[in-house]
């Protein structure tokens, strides 16, 4: 277990960022949690490390992280959400306002991976914001479908993905689906690292919609596994009930670990074939379980409100790590540190931080308001920052 430890951990539904300057502990403490403040958190040990209220009278919401910054959403609070909102860039050590976008927009990405967060700023069009400075470097057409630290992908049409670079926006490569046919067939990215991406192209989503009180597609799905430089197709694999609506699959080096019916497939994306397999849980009407990532692939955490369990799973072999009662669902990462969090979406409850290698409690923390969890991130060590979402009571 005790390699484990040393890893980056990045776990659905949290942020994390990089360790804060020296001092930083003996910042004061807030009493309470302000609408629209963002406080983080040491993962070590779950203490405050610094606040960025507004300065402006405007909402913050957690965005993206990066190692040197915090991109948050600013804009009015209203009941539909934020009105105007706009990207800022917050000192990921200081909490400290860098920069602010100077046009409405949504950041899509997590990261702030090749210096470069993605926003929407309209119907159909992306743009890429400088994360150091908010200055925009590229827009283009299309819808994001995901994105890895050097390449974003972009769905331009019914069946067609893009690969684009993250820094410029320039086209790589492109590569052709088959188009959408019938109710609940889409195409989606699964995964991807620098080496290996996995598009998906199937009857997946009707899981939303489809048979038996909704737990059954309405067709097998594809798994097309490429090369990430150049969109080489490798293989394809077909499964035939993959999770992909409420779980994304992980992906360690080859291996993607995925919920596939009424089991978790490690699939080895050289080969193709499947590698291990292990028990999921049933489904209840169309949820199965949230299967998310941590220690940079090496470890899934299979969080079941079915089996009320949270396993914690070797993804290169399927071996379980440690299992403990599901009291709260995994929300976040940081270094050697699995957050865990209520099962509620707004919650005075206490915060976990279970050790990866050993499930074990590292420390509890009581909130004195309500919080909503992040958004999914790819995250960087030590940090976990929360942001009370526009509209929390």
């Amino acid at each position: 277990m005790g390699g484990y430890r040393a890893a980056v951990v990045f776990v659905v539904l949290a942020v994390s960022l990089a360790p804060a300057s020296a001092g930083a502990a003996d910042r004061p403490r807030p009493a309470r949690y302000v609408d629209g403040t963002i406080t983080t958190w040491d993962s070590r040990d779950g203490a405050t490390r610094w606040t960025a209220t507004p300065d402006d009278g405007r909402y913050l919401e957690v965005a993206a992280v990066g190692r040197s910054i915090v991109v948050a959403q600013s804009g009015k609070c209203d009941d539909d959400g934020l009105i105007g909102s706009r990207p800022v860039g917050l000192d990921a050590r200081t909490g400290k306002v860098r920069w602010r976008a100077a046009r409405p927009s949504y950041v899509q990405t997590p990261d702030t991976g090749s210096g470069i967060v993605v926003t929407v700023p309209d119907y159909k069009r992306l743009a890429g914001l400088s994360a150091k400075t908010g200055k925009r470097e590229w827009s283009l057409d299309g819808v994001l479908m995901g994105s890895n630290a050097r390449t974003i992908f972009v769905n331009a049409d019914a069946s067609t993905v893009q690969a684009r670079d993250r820094t410029s926006g320039q086209l790589r490569w492109s590569f052709e689906l088959p188009a959408r046919a019938g109710p609940g067939f889409d195409i989606k990215l699964v995964a991807s690292n620098e080496r290996l991406t996995v598009l998906a192209s199937g009857g997946f989503l009707g899981s939303f919609g489809g048979a038996e009180g909704g737990s059954t597609p309405f067709g097998p799905t594809t798994l097309v596994t490429v090369e990430s430089e150049s969109g080489r197709e490798l293989h394809r694999t077909v499964v035939a009930d993959p999770e992909l609506g409420f779980s994304a699959g992980v992906l360690n080096g080859d291996v993607l670990a995925l919920i596939n019916g009424r089991e978790i497939n490690g699939i080895d994306l050289v080969s193709g074939q499947i590698a291990w397999r292990y028990p999921a849980p049933p489904p209840s009407s169309n949820y199965r379980g949230e299967l998310s990532s941590g220690l940079l692939g090496t470890v899934a955490i299979l969080s079941s409100t079915q089996t009320r369990t949270t396993v914690a799973l070797d993804t290169k072999t399927g071996t379980p790590i440690w299992s403990r009662p599901l009291r709260r669902v995994g929300t976040g990462p940081a270094t050697s540190t699995v957050v865990l969090a209520p099962l509620q979406t707004f919650t005075v409850e206490p915060l976990e931080g279970i050790d990866i290698a050993t499930g074990t409690t590292r420390w509890t923390r009581t909130l004195r308001s309500t919080y909503a969890v992040p958004t999914p991130s790819l995250s960087q060590p030590g940090f976990i920052p929360m942001s009370v979402s526009c509209g929390t009571p």
